[in-house]
């Protein structure tokens, strides 16, 4: 699917049929080669070495790199700026995992203190 989002972005510079023809080669050479790294990772060997946490990240951030050089070789600003927020994900994910517990308090206590903003004005419209 990414490869078909990247050869539609970048048709609009591809302005003869050897450039288009081209396009589409490069973005499918390209997109193997990291889906290709990508089942790497998945391998039995690999999987020995890596947790299923760690495994994910490395998927997500070989993603994300390969979103943003496809969006270099297009050119396509749009497509960089994904492949930059994919990244910055990653470290996003990893510390949402490790503190689950600490990010599940501050929204029940957010949720509560909205719960009381919202009862405390319900009552001073309700009146005496």
């Amino acid at each position: 699917m990414t490869l078909v989002v990247c050869i539609w972005s970048g048709w609009r510079y591809a302005h003869d049929k050897k450039e288009q023809l081209r396009l589409i080669w490069t973005q499918a050479a390209h997109w193997l080669a990291f889906f290709a790294a990508m089942n790497l990772l998945l391998l039995p060997s690999v999987q020995n070495m890596l947790n299923a946490d760690a495994t994910g990240l490395a998927i997500l951030l070989l993603l994300a790199l390969g979103t943003f050089v496809a969006g270099v070789h297009i050119p396509a600003l749009e497509v960089c700026i994904v492949g930059f927020v994919m990244a910055l994900f990653v470290p996003a994910i990893a510390w949402i995992e490790e503190a689950a517990l600490i990010v599940l308090l501050g929204v029940a206590v957010l949720i509560g203190v909205g719960t009381m903003f919202w009862w405390i004005g319900s009552n001073r419209r309700a009146g005496p």
